[in-house]
């Protein structure tokens, strides 16, 4: 997919930095937008994909549409914490506050912050996402986004304190030390939940990566100091494959866990 970098009309200069800044981390070109539409835009560029940066949002749009950061289901699901209710991804993991969390599968970023309302000010949650282009637009909107939906001002609190970073999820892996996580997390169901969520195809096309092999199993291991937990579409054929025992069935979703080594 060829990108570029662009604003909306009449940006301040804060914005038009940022701008530059993002398309010299994705190596791609920053094109002032001046009066001309996106559309205009990759036409007259050759390009298939814009980032359209402004000073609250990124906007990846194409001929298929448009998408902008939001927090989605986090944001009813912190609700349902504050609540009293319970997360089965939160009772999954046993997570407490004060622990950190590497999420191998950022995706939109929503179990991310999630984590990040359980973990609180003294934990930490890291989400690694293998679309560099995802992830500059989820790391973007977590840290200035607005929400005004459920879960109120502790959503925001914690989209805050979720670090993102792009790459893939085995390299990020043998870096880490020995027990270096609390919990490494995966949800490999990325790729075909939004392939059949309206209005998200323009995230689809740009790719996740195949599902945790054994060995990257083996090294989150290593790395968790707790545990490691994988998400996956019911009947569990993958946590099967990858020999991760089921603790949490639903009618479409299972969670399996694994305790560290």
């Amino acid at each position: 997919m060829t990108i570029l970098v662009t604003t909306p009309f009449n940006p301040a200069r804060t914005t038009v930095d940022a701008a530059i800044g993002i398309a010299r981390e994705l190596d791609c070109p920053f094109v002032p937008r001046g009066h001309k539409s996106v559309a205009g835009l990759l036409r007259a560029e050759g390009r298939e994909t814009a980032l359209v940066v402004g000073p609250r949002e990124i906007r990846l749009m194409t001929d298929a549409g448009s998408f902008g950061f939001h927090p989605n289901m986090a944001g009813l699901r912190i609700l349902a914490l504050r609540q009293g209710r319970s997360d089965r991804m939160v009772t999954a993991m046993g997570l407490q506050a004060g622990w950190r969390v590497l999420d191998c599968t950022c995706g939109l970023g929503a179990d991310a912050i999630v984590a990040a309302h359980i973990a609180g000010p003294t934990g930490e949650v890291c989400a690694v996402e293998h679309s560099p282009v995802l992830a500059t637009l989820v790391r973007y909107g977590t840290q200035a986004y607005v929400h005004r939906g459920g879960g109120g001002q502790s959503v925001q609190d914690a989209m805050r304190r979720v670090r993102v970073t792009d790459g893939d999820s085995r390299d990020v892996l043998l870096v880490q030390g020995d027990g270096a996580w609390d919990v490494v997390y995966f949800d490999p169901m990325f790729e075909s939940t939004i392939a059949s969520a309206k209005g998200l195809d323009i995230v689809r096309r740009l790719g996740t990566p195949s599902p945790p092999s054994r060995s990257t199993i083996a090294e989150a291991r290593r790395v968790a100091r707790q545990c490691v937990v994988m998400k996956d579409r019911a009947p569990g054929e993958r946590l099967e494959q990858l020999g991760i025992p089921v603790v949490s069935k639903a009618k479409r979703v299972w969670y399996g866990k694994l305790d560290a080594l």
